[in-house]
C-alpha cells in the first residue's frame, strides 16, 4: 500500500489534509479545517491496486433517467442547492480499456460541490514531470496528463480527484493510514507467494482421510501445469478443509493484536467451540464448478448434498447445547463494532 500511494501521489496531500480513508469502499479522503472534503481513490481501489488503464469517467452511473452528477453544480455561500450524499452513494464508474466497470464511492456525508470536470474533457494534454534534462525517451515516460480519464489514475490526490464535499456532522467509518494499512494486510508474501498468517474466526469441516489421500497430489499436479504453475501458489494439502460458517478476520476489523486477543477471551467464543467440536458435523459434498476468480484465482466449488433443514437442526442443536443466547453472542458483536467493525467478514486465510 505505501508503495502505491508513493508511486501514484506526486507530492504529499498530508501537508495540507488530514487523510482518511474508507477502507470498505476503497475511497481516500483529504479533509481541510474549513469543512471541504476531496474525495479520491485510495490506493486499495481496483483500479490503482491493479494498473487499470481509465478510458473513460462516467458521473450518471447509478443516477435515475441519465441524470449526471456533471450538472450537479452548488453555488451561494450556503450551497443550499447541492446535492446531498453519503458513504455509500456513487459518484461515478470508471470504465477500463480491458472492459471492466469499477465504480467509485463517495465516502463523505455532506454536500456536493462539484465532480472534477477535468477527468471527461476531451483533447487531453500532458505536461512533463521531468525535473530535469534527460533524454526525450525519459522526458515522455515522465509526462503527466492535464486533462482527460488517465488523470485518475495518474494523479488520483491531485488533478485526478473524482469530487469536492462539504462535510456535514460527525465522518463514520473513515480511519487514519496506520490503521487502512492493517486493514488491508496481504494474504501472500508479494516476493516469495508464501502465504502469511491471516488470523480469523471460522467454523471449518476438516476433511475425511480418504479424501485428503486422494488429494495430496493436488498441489503438485497444479504446479507441475505450463499454464498455472508459474502463475499460482496452491495451498498445501494439510490445509484443505470445508468452511461451514465464515465469522470475521482480524485485520478488516482494524484490530492490534492485543485487542484481537482481548476479543476471543470472550465466553461465547468458547461455548460455541466446545459444543460445535462436541457436534462434529461433517458435510457431504459433490463437485459444483471450478471458478476463476478477479486476479487469477482458482477455486474448487463445491456444493452440500443435504438437505437445508438438516443443516439448520444441526446449527438449532449447536446452539442450544452451548447455552448461547441473544445476549451472549452480543458480545463479540459489541466487541467488533467498538473497534470498528461493519459486519462480518467473507475473507479468510489458509488454515492448517
Amino acid at each position: 500500500v505505501a508503495s502505491l500511494a508513493s508511486a501514484h501521489t506526486p507530492g504529499d496531500p498530508a501537508r495540507y489534509y488530514t487523510v482518511r480513508y474508507d477502507s470498505r469502499r476503497h475511497a481516500q479522503v483529504l479533509l481541510h479545517p474549513n469543512g471541504i472534503g476531496v474525495v479520491c481513490l485510495a490506493p486499495s481501489h481496483p483500479v490503482l491496486l491493479r494498473g487499470l488503464a481509465v478510458a473513460r469517467v462516467d458521473f450518471a452511473a447509478g443516477r435515475k433517467g441519465g441524470d449526471s452528477l456533471l450538472d450537479k453544480k452548488a453555488t451561494g455561500k450556503r450551497k443550499r442547492d447541492a446535492t446531498a450524499v453519503h458513504p455509500a452513494m456513487v459518484l461515478c464508474a470508471l470504465h477500463c480499456t480491458n472492459g471492466e466497470v469499477h465504480e467509485v464511492f463517495c465516502g463523505l456525508k455532506g454536500s456536493l460541490i462539484a465532480v472534477n470536470q477535468k477527468l471527461v474533457a476531451e483533447g487531453a494534454g500532458a505536461v512533463s514531470a521531468n525535473a530535469g534534462g534527460g533524454s526525450v525517451a525519459a522526458a515522455a515516460s515522465s509526462t503527466l496528463p492535464t486533462t482527460g480519464p488517465a488523470l485518475v489514475t495518474a494523479r488520483p490526490t491531485h488533478a485526478g480527484h473524482i469530487a469536492v464535499v462539504l462535510t456535514k456532522g460527525e465522518q463514520k467509518g473513515l480511519v487514519d493510514r496506520e490503521t487502512y494499512e492493517r486493514t488491508l494486510r496481504p494474504k501472500l508474501d508479494p516476493t516469495t507467494g508464501a502465504y502469511l498468517a491471516y488470523p480469523g474466526v471460522t467454523v471449518l469441516a476438516d476433511l475425511m482421510p480418504a479424501p485428503r489421500t486422494a488429494l495430496e497430489g493436488l498441489p503438485a499436479l497444479i504446479a507441475g501445469l505450463p499454464a498455472l504453475g508459474p502463475r499460482t501458489t496452491p495451498l498445501p494439502a494439510a490445509s484443505f478443509h470445508v468452511t461451514v460458517c465464515d465469522v470475521f478476520c482480524q485485520y478488516p476489523l482494524a484490530l492490534h493484536d492485543g485487542a484481537w486477543a482481548e476479543m476471543l477471551r470472550a465466553p461465547a467464543f468458547r461455548s460455541v467451540a466446545e459444543a460445535v467440536d462436541k457436534a462434529g458435523f461433517v458435510p457431504t459434498l459433490r463437485f459444483k464448478e471450478v471458478s476463476v476468480r478477479k486476479g487469477g484465482g482458482l477455486a474448487l466449488i463445491l456444493e452440500a448434498v443435504e438437505e437445508a433443514a438438516s443443516s439448520a437442526t444441526t446449527a438449532e442443536q449447536v446452539a442450544a447445547e452451548a447455552g448461547v443466547d441473544e445476549a451472549a453472542t452480543a458480545t463479540a458483536t459489541a466487541a467488533a463494532t467498538a473497534a470498528g467493525a461493519g459486519g462480518g467478514c467473507p475473507m479468510h486465510g489458509p488454515k492448517g
